[in-house]
């Protein structure tokens, strides 16, 4: 994720998760009706929800973003809206959506400010329709690299040989712009490996959509 765009006051991670990210989004956006050209923002949130969750520091990001990008909150909610039509278009693609990634579609809508009823259009609108060429599904692919940071709930050899058995490459060292995925034990790390993630904008994921990730791998 990008760094934040000037802000030097330092918040805990409790003050700042105490806010929604919508709340955050009415109390930083103004409210006008122009929808600014805004696939930087989709991209940077599509790559944010990987794990279906915003960490204290992809909030920032958004909202540093969201603001330098001239958007207003009723812009912001429009796009959430794309996104999650989207996430629709990309459960549809197989012909069929499973109860799994319907319930992950209401997680990105709770989590984005839409209400349960906007599944259930972004659902209908998209049966039909090809997934979005722009923003979808983050897959890993063999032979990309991956690093952990922090004390997981899993053993870390695991991890490394389930990584290391779909082909991708697990670094010991630190992170660099080779490096495709950071899984973290805390999305809000402050270690140096996920500092070296949001500056070179590589997602950082949590244990169980690292999990996940893997799994669409192994299938």
């Amino acid at each position: 994720m990008p760094e934040g765009s000037g802000r030097t006051q330092q918040r805990s991670t409790s003050d700042v998760r105490s806010q929604s990210f919508l709340s955050r989004l009415v109390d930083r956006l103004p409210r006008v009706p122009e929808l600014p050209h805004a696939d930087e923002y989709l991209a940077v949130l599509d790559r944010a929800l990987l794990d279906l969750h915003l960490s204290a520091s992809e909030q920032d990001a958004l909202l540093d973003l969201a603001e330098s990008l001239g958007l207003s909150l009723d812009a912001a909610m429009e796009l959430h809206r794309r996104y999650l039509t989207a996430l629709g278009q990309a459960a549809w693609a197989d012909g069929v959506v499973t109860h799994s990634e319907r319930q992950d579609l209401h997680k990105v809508a709770g989590v984005l400010g839409l209400t349960p009823d906007d599944v259930e259009i972004a659902l209908t609108c998209t049966q039909d329709r090809p997934p979005s060429p722009k923003w979808g599904r983050f897959r890993l692919e063999s032979g990309d690299v991956v690093a952990f940071t922090g004390q997981m709930n899993g053993p870390r050899d695991e991890w490394e040989r389930r990584a290391g058995a779909v082909g991708l490459t697990v670094t010991s060292g630190g992170v660099t712009k080779r490096t495709r995925l950071l899984v973290a034990a805390d999305p809000d790390s402050l270690s140096g490996k996920a500092g070296k993630a949001r500056q070179y904008d590589i997602p950082i994921v949590t244990e169980d959509a690292f999990a996940k990730l893997l799994e669409r791998m192994e299938s």
